[in-house]
């Protein structure tokens, strides 16, 4: 999932009730941030210090993040760099990342 927009709170109240419906735990729960925009990263910090997830970007995305100095929406700490091409599998379906730039030089997308 991408995450939701800040203040966590507003989008949580969809996803936390299912999180556990879903199985969701910190050995599967990722969160893909698709670009560095606070309205993509905000709910990162919150899956991460809840759910002990993983947090998904591209490098570009971590670099423009960690950029961000004094914002009203705090990036999430560095965790994992994912490559165009690169493959995750899920719940038994496998993902696909591809770059995508243009909205931002970093945005990822997935097949």
């Amino acid at each position: 999932m991408d995450c939701t927009p800040f203040p966590c709170n507003h989008g949580f109240k969809f996803y936390e009730p299912r999180v556990a419906d879903l199985g969701l735990t910190a050995n599967n729960l990722y969160a893909f941030i698709t670009h560095a925009h606070a309205d993509h990263f905000g709910g990162a910090r919150y899956l991460k210090e809840h759910y002990h997830g993983r947090i998904m970007a591209s490098e570009e995305s971590w670099r423009e993040m960690e950029r961000i100095k004094g914002a009203n929406v705090p990036p999430p700490a560095r965790d994992m760099v994912i490559q165009d091409g690169q493959t995750l599998t899920v719940g038994g379906t496998p993902l696909t990342f591809v770059l995508t730039p243009g909205h931002t030089a970093g945005t990822m997308s997935v097949i």
